[in-house]
C-alpha cells in the first residue's frame, strides 16, 4: 500500500512541476501587459497547481472568444 501511495505522490509532483513550469514560459512569452503578467505569476507562486489551471482555462475562455465572438 506504501509504494502505490509513494507513486500518487509522485505522479502529483511531476503533474504540478509541470503546468507550474508550462504555465510560467507561457506568460513569459505571452504578449500581456505587466500587470497581468505579475498577477499571473503571483497566483502561480502562491497557489502553484490551483493558480496554473486558472491560467489555463482564463487562456483558453479568450481564445475562444476571439476565434468565435458572440454576436447579441
Amino acid at each position: 500500500m506504501e509504494l502505490f501511495e509513494l507513486d500518487l505522490f509522485l505522479g502529483f509532483y511531476l503533474l504540478s512541476a509541470f503546468l507550474i513550469s508550462w504555465a510560467l514560459i507561457d506568460i513569459s512569452n505571452n504578449k500581456l501587459k505587466f500587470r497581468k503578467k505579475a498577477l499571473f505569476i503571483l497566483l502561480i507562486a502562491l497557489v502553484p497547481v490551483l493558480g496554473s489551471i486558472i491560467y489555463f482555462q482564463l487562456k483558453r475562455r479568450k481564445i475562444l472568444q476571439r476565434n468565435y465572438p458572440i454576436n447579441i
